[in-house]
């Protein structure tokens, strides 16, 4: 059977935060396991890098004592010959396979280079002169120097290196600097790093030899006696390359004591292990800067590990994993077993069940106040929100009925029927009655309620809610007085306007008769050809405003309901052919291509053929006013059972934008003030067949764009669509309208 969420012990919600806190837990323990073997292997790692630092530190010593028995063998004796040099030399690099090579710079003052030079050739070196690296890294002969030391010997010598022999060393910046030093405190001292073109990058460990047995105590007797120096070239390769097996990165940056603190741009060796970079950077890596003074500069070892899961121990995590998923199972069942036990001391389900039930009616019909009754409708409960909405207070009502707060007409059939709701034990909804409250204000209340039946059906009462709703009816009072004055005002002007077109209609039938028999030359012919014109102007000028009055008249008794229609059966083609010969004329004087469109064989349309002509001659002629000279405009008429009758016209004019459409339609209105100066009218031509389509519960349409032209579509229903059934229908419909 499957259990029910009120027979289940744990919510998922509850579940869930169980298992993330034992997983939570999980993870913390891991970590610190994690954290713990980490500090192991950064433990291992910093002795390493001591050691490391120790076996550099083992190889400057050991390059410095190369050079300190090299510079005794010279102190030892008075003249040393070049082969036990070379002996001396190739057995020390054989004990020492991280130095390089072993070269001799022999001190030579300017009165002396031309016998070095002339001894260098007599000992099987023909070509050889003091030479100096110019700009661009090429050798060239030396410039003269007050003091000069040049390379005289080189052990091993081999191509790669006899390049070197006969450089002046004090010609090279980085070479000079060290030598000086040397010679001055008679200690090793290292260069700047060089390069050297075939053999590759490093630094010197130049020491100085002294003229006698002794090194003399003073700078000034040091460079008084100096005779030469022992040079060592460590390749930084060579140097330090078998010395990183343990880590991933390697750097050595060297500084003088000069510019010490001050990174240089190149490291002096740098060495990455390709398979750690490699691989995905999982935990922090262990990074150690280890300072080391050697050969007068100061060495920065930067050491580099990167740890991955290597380092940590699967077993020690695992344990921290498994003790706490162990508790967090026993905490688990330790809480299923509360929760049995509380299920069976619940006592007042039964009265917690009637508090819900009573809350969720006042939910359902939520509103200002809450209220209760007997079984006698009588008050026994009203919430404190009472006197805020009605100025009541909860105790002046309590024990009194709605019938004795509310007075009410024997008469009220509202009231009567409320109150047969109440006696018959009925929900109600929305009861709405004036009350008026102590203050003498009258207020409209709206009250709804819900009988209360216990578990046997009696009737116990009712509950339910109340709410002001003054302001809203109040509003809609005013809405609907404002409704009827806005009526009333709308057909007081229609009215304005029809009587006032009828009153000037008949002066000016007048004007327009008059000016026509002065024009005719009734009474005679007028001399004055100026004067004949005025005449022109003057009937003229009556037609055109006669024209605008009776629209105007024609829009005032559509708005005022006073513009029947009186329909006929009528033939399309006639009403065509009509307005045709209205247009013909205005568009041949525009200079604009009229076109006729009809179907062949149009039905009759129920219509009323005087306003279904002036909706054609209103669309025609504005389509002839707002289309350019060699334009076309276009009628064209179709007809089906599910469109109806279809009038269309189209001009290739100068078209509207479509956010001046409903402007368009509008009365009194054209687009814009260009038009307005360009195109006489008053506007009312769309509006006047836009109201009589509508008055045929038909619908008027505008499409355009601008510069391309417009669309008028008039449509009318098909129910208006005659045929010899339709007509009898029609005229059952008119009778009846007529009765």
């Amino acid at each position: 059977m499957t259990p029910t969420p009120n027979d289940r012990l744990f919510k998922t919600w509850e579940i869930s935060v169980l298992v993330f806190l034992v997983g939570a837990i999980c993870a913390g323990l891991s970590n610190l396991a994690i954290k713990t073997d980490l500090g192991n292997a950064e433990g291992i790692f910093t002795q390493q890098a001591y050691s490391f630092e120790r076996e550099v530190g083992h190889r400057f010593a050991s390059a410095d004592a190369v050079l300190t028995t090299l510079v005794e063998l010279h102190h030892a004796s008075d003249d040393v010959e070049p082969y036990e040099f070379a002996n001396l030399s190739r057995e020390l690099l054989e004990a020492y396979p991280h130095i390089r090579t072993i070269a001799k710079l022999s001190a030579l003052r300017a009165d002396e280079r031309a016998d070095l030079e002339e001894s260098m050739r007599m000992e099987g070196f023909p070509q050889f002169q003091l030479t100096e690296r110019a700009e661009g890294g090429k050798v060239v002969r030396a410039r003269s120097r007050e003091l000069a030391m040049p390379i005289v010997s080189l052990e091993p010598f081999n191509p790669e290196f006899a390049q070197l022999v006969g450089f002046d060393a004090f010609s090279d910046p980085a070479m000079a600097s060290a030598i000086r030093r040397a010679i001055d405190t008679g200690k090793v001292m290292a260069s700047d790093v060089t390069e050297i073109p075939h053999v590759g990058r490093g630094f010197f460990a130049f020491k100085a030899i002294y003229f006698g047995y002794d090194s003399p105590n003073s700078i000034d007797s040091r460079r008084a006696q100096v005779s030469g120096l022992v040079a060592l070239f460590l390749d930084s390769n060579r140097f330090f390359d078998d010395t990183n097996l343990h880590f991933d990165r390697f750097v050595v940056r060297s500084f003088d004591e000069r510019d010490y603190n001050l990174e240089n741009d190149r490291p002096l060796y740098r060495h990455d292990s390709e398979t750690a970079i490699d691989n995905p950077l999982i935990f922090d890596p262990f990074v150690m800067e280890l300072p080391l003074f050697a050969q007068g500069r100061t060495f920065f070892l930067e050491i580099t590990a990167r740890p991955g899961l290597e380092v940590v121990r699967g077993w020690f995590v695992g344990i921290f994993v498994v003790l706490p998923a162990i508790a967090g199972t026993f905490l688990i069942l330790a809480l299923a077993n509360h929760r049995r036990r509380q299920r069976q001391a619940r006592e007042d389900e039964k009265k917690l069940r009637e508090n819900e039930e009573r809350f969720r009616d006042f939910a359902e019909i939520a509103s200002d106040w809450f209220w209760a009754t007997d079984e006698q409708l009588r008050f026994s409960y009203l919430s404190n929100q009472l006197t805020a909405a009605t100025g009541m207070k909860p105790e002046d009502v309590v024990g009194k009925t709605r019938n004795d707060l509310a007075k009410h007409s024997p008469n009220d059939v509202k009231w009567q029927q409320h109150l047969t709701d109440l006696a018959m034990h009925r929900p109600f909804r929305d009861f709405r009655y004036e009350y008026n409250n102590p203050e003498g204000q009258a207020l409209w209340l709206s009250i709804s309620g819900k009988p209360v039946l216990d578990e046997d059906g009696e009737f116990l009462g009712y509950r339910g809610t109340g709410t002001n709703i003054t302001a809203e009816v109040e509003a809609q009072t005013e809405l609907r007085q404002a409704k009827e004055e806005a009526e009333i005002a709308s057909r007081s002007k229609s009215t304005f306007l029809a009587n006032m077109s009828h009153e000037l209609r008949t002066p000016l039938n007048a004007i327009i008769g008059f000016s026509d028999l002065m024009k005719r030359g009734v009474s005679g012919r007028i001399e004055n050809e100026r004067h004949q014109e005025y005449v022109e102007d003057i009937y003229g000028a009556g037609g055109h405003l006669l024209l605008i009055i009776n629209e105007i008249l024609d829009l005032a008794k559509v708005e005022a309901g006073n513009s029947p229609l009186i329909e006929d059966s009528i033939d399309v083609q006639d009403v065509i052919q009509s307005v045709r010969s209205l247009i013909v004329e205005r568009a041949y004087e525009n200079q604009v291509e009229l076109r006729i469109e009809p179907h062949s064989d149009l039905p009759l349309v129920w219509a009323d053929a005087r306003k279904l002509k002036q909706i054609l001659v209103n669309l025609l002629s504005n389509a002839v006013k707002f289309t350019p000279a060699e334009g076309t405009v276009t009628l064209s008429v179709s007809c089906n059972e599910a469109a109806g009758f279809v009038f269309r016209v189209e001009d290739t004019g100068i078209g509207i934008a479509p956010e001046d459409i409903p402007k368009a339609l509008a009365a009194f209105q054209q687009i814009d003030g260009e038009l307005n100066r360009k195109y006489e009218g008053t506007g009312l031509g769309l509006p006047l067949a836009k109201a009589f389509t509508e008055q045929h519960d038909g619908s008027l349409i505008l499409e355009s764009v601008v510069g391309q032209g417009t669309q008028a579509v008039v449509t009318f229903p098909p129910e208006r669509i005659v045929s010899s059934t339709h007509t009898r229908s029609f005229d059952k419909d008119v009778a009846a309208k007529s009765a």
